[in-house]
């Protein structure tokens, strides 16, 4: 009969709670680094931080961006029934 190899070590020896606790945190950890760490160095590598920096300056809103865009397809909504309406259904 051949004996069951336990892993040693400081992770395995722990209770299965405590183990619970030390992966969330650990992941935890991982989305701070790549959220405050990862994402703004690869912003300043890339050369977003100008555009960020330009958006903050002239106060310009997020959420103005998506009005629009709402005006644009307020333009194209009869072309575009239009084409549904008159477009062959058999394909």
């Amino acid at each position: 009969m051949q004996s069951v190899k336990i892993p040693h070590g400081l992770y395995f020896g722990m209770p299965n709670r405590t183990r619970q606790w030390l992966a969330l945190f650990a992941g935890l950890l991982v989305i701070g680094v790549v959220a405050f760490v990862i994402l703004p160095a690869l912003s300043d590598a890339l050369g977003f931080r100008e555009a960020h920096n330009l958006i903050i300056e002239e106060n310009i809103e997020a959420g103005a961006w998506y009005y629009i865009f709402v005006d644009k397809i307020k333009d194209i909504e009869p072309a575009f029934r239009d084409t549904m309406n008159h477009t062959p259904r058999n394909f």
